[in-house]
Order: structure tokens, then sequence, then C-alpha cells
């Protein structure tokens, strides 16, 4: 099996995505992340309708953690991507 995955922040990224060729998508920063403080994130009602809607299943990356990732569950939703939930 070939696994190509693409990074994506958005609609267009997750369309550009597919087209590319890629079968699964990693959508970040879902929540804010210690590692890029103060930067913009989607939070789980914007990850879950983008998730929704895109062409690819979607892994949620940026700030999730054992207590947030509930939140994101949906369509679409395929997994978790994390280093801090499982290191800190």
């Amino acid at each position: 099996m070939r696994l190509l995955t693409a990074a994506c922040h958005g609609a267009c990224e997750l369309q550009l995505a597919a087209s590319a060729g890629a079968n699964l998508a990693l959508l970040s920063p879902v929540f804010a992340t210690q590692s890029h403080p103060g930067a913009d994130y989607l939070g789980a009602a914007a990850f879950k309708a983008l998730a929704a809607a895109s062409p690819l299943p979607v892994l949620a990356l940026g700030g999730v953690d054992g207590e947030n990732a509930r939140l994101i569950a949906g369509k679409n939703v395929a997994g978790i991507a994390a280093i801090g939930a499982f290191t800190d």
C-alpha cells in the first residue's frame, strides 16, 4: 500500500492535496500549540467542518491531547497526529 500524506491548513490545500494524489491529509493547527505560541488555529468546529468537506481522510495535528481529542471526532476524521500529547 502506498501512503502519501499532505500537510494542509485549509480547504484549498485539502483540494490541492487530493488533486496531487495524496490519500491522507494532516490538517493543522487544530488547537493552540506550545511550538507556535500565539499562532492562529482552527478550533474544533472549523476543523470538523473542513474535515467533513475534505475529499481526503484527515488527521488532526496541532495542540491535540487526550482531553480535547474527543471534541474533534467526526466525519472523515481518521485520527490524530501529535508530539506533545505523547511526550508531555
